[in-house]
């Protein structure tokens, strides 16, 4: 849960950076040119300049600790087993182009998981003597067994 979380603020967090940016400079104009936007000044009662200035200031602080944060990030350790790659939280991972798959269904027949980022469907094959498909649960118990034995 808090993979997809961090994964969407991080893909938002530029368009929340531009519009606390854009209200932060609007906010700016007007104090500067007042001449240049009447309609907006006649509208917006001063009252309301600070608190909107500090609101965008706080989102901007937001935007830049996050933008931090998420720099200073180790990347994720992956196992790959399965022909999957797996994170420390037992999170499936495209081999391909290291997105978290989603989209367990069956595909052909068999159990798999669909990338959503690059449309490729993978398949969990044992790694064991016996080939076969195994199913999301089997396949996080093998992944949990091999992991406890290192």
């Amino acid at each position: 849960m808090w993979i997809k979380a961090r994964e969407t603020l991080k893909e938002h967090l530029p368009a929340l950076s531009i519009g606390a940016l854009g209200s932060l400079l609007l906010l700016t104009v007007n104090a500067v040119i007042p001449d240049a936007l009447p309609g907006l000044l006649e509208a917006a009662k001063p009252q309301t300049y600070l608190p909107l200035l500090t609101l965008s200031l706080l989102l901007n602080l937001l935007c830049l600790f996050a933008l931090i944060y998420e720099a200073r990030q180790k990347p994720s350790e992956f196992t790959k087993h399965v022909g999957i790659l797996w994170d420390d939280e037992l999170l499936p991972h495209c081999p391909a182009c290291e997105t978290l798959l989603g989209g367990h269904a069956y595909y052909d027949g068999a159990p798999g998981l669909k990338c959503v980022k690059c449309d490729k469907v993978v398949f969990l094959w044992s790694d064991g003597t016996e080939v076969k498909h195994l199913t999301l649960e089997e396949a996080r118990a093998e992944v949990k067994a091999k992991r406890g034995n290192k």
